[in-house]
């Protein structure tokens, strides 16, 4: 049977106050952004439908959502928590649903201060002929492996992706990931360009499967590339562990500017 799918959440359009993104999802309850859910997405049997249960069930509780769509009929959600974690209803496509995934889940408070955190602006060149760049940010470990990437921006619009290529580095090295890593991240990874602007992206800690990042020594990768522009990289090393990281500048260019990066671990999560 023809379903409609729908998302609604974050999505890296949040605004930033004081180094933390917030989401631009304001709960109506309390006029403020919401925080615990990062991604709802939706079957239904139209559009319609879809769209809007998706926008309500980033903001309401997670109990409630599952209740609520386990009473309609052709109605399947899948949430992504702030945490990263996924949660279900019991009939969405492939996944299976332990009921005793939501007995505590409301009450899990999302830990978004710890990790790397990425600012940076997309600058706008004076010239006529103006294109949104492509950008690409991510880890790479000592033997220059891409672990981890936190951001891909590219035209996902129709007819697809296309001219990633053009981010060179990103493209060489996502190549020689997939020969051990089974995870498309131009599916799973990439968004929408965006035009001018201050923008912001974290590291959780993990890599690309989930898996804790080992201590030590990683660089941070940021690549742009602009039709009828310019292409550029910076690349930072930078040491993970125990110890944190003050905010930190980076010098720009003529693509990106305004970068600054902080380091919180874990144990040292910030009030």
């Amino acid at each position: 049977k023809p379903m409609a799918v729908a998302t609604s959440g974050s999505y890296r359009r949040g605004f930033t106050i004081e180094n933390t993104l917030h989401s631009h999802i304001i709960d109506p309850r309390t006029g403020l952004p919401t925080s615990q859910i990062r991604s709802a997405t939706v079957l239904a049997a139209t559009a319609m439908d879809a769209d809007a249960l998706a926008t309500s069930f980033s903001v309401l509780p997670v109990q409630q959502t599952i209740e609520l769509t386990e009473s309609i009929k052709n109605v399947e959600c899948l949430l992504i928590l702030a945490n990263g974690r996924a949660v279900a209803s019991s009939g969405w496509p492939g996944f299976r649903l332990a009921k005793h995934q939501l007995s505590n889940v409301d009450s899990m408070e999302p830990d978004t201060k710890t990790g790397l955190r990425i600012s940076f602006s997309l600058n706008r060149p004076q010239e006529g002929r103006y294109r949104r760049p492509y950008v690409a940010i991510w880890l790479e470990d000592g033997d220059g492996f891409p672990v981890k990437t936190a951001l891909l921006w590219l035209q996902v619009e129709q007819p697809g992706p296309r001219w990633h290529r053009d981010l060179t580095r990103w493209y060489r090295n996502d190549r020689a990931r997939k020969l051990v890593e089974s995870a498309d991240l131009i599916k799973t990874v990439a968004g929408a360009t965006r035009g001018p602007g201050k923008y912001e992206t974290r590291f959780d800690g993990n890599d690309n499967s989930g898996k804790p990042l080992a201590s030590g020594r990683y660089t941070l990768c940021i690549e742009v590339a602009r039709e009828h522009g310019t292409y550029q990289i910076i690349r930072k090393s930078i040491m993970l562990g125990p110890k944190a990281i003050p905010l930190t500048k980076i010098s720009g260019n003529v693509e990106v500017g305004g970068i600054s990066y902080q380091y919180t671990p874990p144990s040292s999560k910030a009030n």
